[in-house]
């Protein structure tokens, strides 16, 4: 419409211009006329981007509410109990117990047990070597220390066993009951750091790889894993989290 009147007014300017004597004088007012009108119009059309650019962000901003409100129906409960699941975990390796001990046994492959026995003997080895008075002051000295420092590790390490089997007997019987509704529901982020998790477990407890020092969470490969996944599923749950 804006348009057809922009034409009109032309229209009557070039019949004044030519048909009037004050053909110039009216045309002055019709361009300024014109001006006005064109202003107008462009006026008009930002004032319209700018109100659909403003609906458009909204109806995103409440597509997005919507959709984190699903999540929360859906998938409070699912993640509540994954967070609580993967804190079960222990956050250590037996060989991160075993690296300052000299003639280690090495573990892998779930083998909490082994590692004890052998453990156990090496205990044996050196107390017979006690029962037998050869050693000097410096020798008994070297070797309490050496039969103390295995004895916390077999402490240590049947610990973390206890942790380890509870946890993943927990993480097996969420899979069978939640496994479904967090497949259907998750987001993808969330997803990838439960295989990022996933992952990391596996390395320390079956391939036997150290997970670092427990106190330094940047330095922990299960506390950044398990960190990470935490976030994750703040964040598609749309709270805020500072860690």
């Amino acid at each position: 419409m804006g348009k057809h009147r922009l034409i009109q007014e032309i229209n009557k300017m070039n019949d004044l211009e030519f048909s009037t004597p004050g053909g110039n004088h009216m045309t002055e007012v019709l361009i300024t006329t014109l001006i006005s009108v064109c202003a107008s119009f462009i006026t008009a059309l930002v004032t319209l981007k700018g109100n659909n650019k403003r609906e458009l962000k909204k109806q995103k901003v409440d597509i997005a509410q919507n959709n984190y409100a699903v999540k929360r129906d859906k998938l409070n409960e699912i993640y509540v109990d994954l967070m609580n699941v993967v804190n079960k975990f222990p956050n250590i390796s037996p060989n991160d117990v075993l690296q300052h001990i000299d003639y280690a046994p090495n573990y892998s492959l779930e083998s909490f047990d082994a590692i004890i026995t052998s453990l156990g003997y090496q205990i044996e080895d050196y107390k017979e070597r006690l029962s037998r008075g050869t050693y000097n002051e410096d020798e008994l000295y070297k070797t309490e220390c050496e039969i103390r420092e295995r004895e916390f590790a077999i402490e240590k390490i049947a610990h973390i066993k206890k942790e380890y089997f509870e946890a993943r007997e927990l993480y097996d019987d969420y899979k069978r009951t939640k496994k479904a509704i967090f497949d259907l529901y998750a987001g993808i982020e969330v997803k990838n750091c439960v295989v990022c998790f996933d992952v990391i477990i596996h390395n320390v407890f079956i391939s036997g790889k150290r997970s670092g020092d427990p106190l330094d969470v940047s330095n922990n490969l299960i506390e950044r894993a398990r960190r990470d996944l935490i976030n994750s599923m703040k964040s598609d749950m749309g709270i805020d989290q500072k860690l």
